[in-house]
């Protein structure tokens, strides 16, 4: 249980960094966050792990770090995002095999989309 928890809290403390620029000012890296001071996550957590640390679940602030993608991940990225498209209406992902179905992080299918 403890093991989990652990980890649960550096997942939790890892996406604070990732969706809550705004809010860095609040905390940073090396913060031990617990019931005490909750409300410095409140805004930056989902409802059920604020609701973890106000019980007593501990999170330890680390700072942002780049992660890389697992070299089979990437592989498949290069060899089959080529075949992939959208259908027609841009509801499916037609002929996806394996790996990240774009290789430019998707941003422009998000364009095309009919208004």
């Amino acid at each position: 249980m403890i093991k989990s928890l652990a980890a649960r809290a550096m997942m939790c403390a890892g996406v604070i960094f990732l969706f809550a620029a705004a809010a860095r000012a609040q905390v940073k890296p090396g913060d031990h966050i617990s019931a005490q001071n909750a409300a410095l996550v409140k805004d930056l957590v989902s409802p059920g792990t604020y609701f973890a640390v106000t019980k007593g679940m501990a999170m330890e602030i680390v700072a942002p770090q780049r992660v890389e993608w697992p070299p089979p991940y990437k592989i498949a990225t290069e060899q089959y995002s080529s075949q992939v498209r959208l259908s027609a209406d841009h509801r499916s992902v037609l002929g996806y095999v394996a790996g990240l179905f774009c290789r430019a992080g998707c941003v422009g299918i998000q364009r095309r989309r009919p208004v």
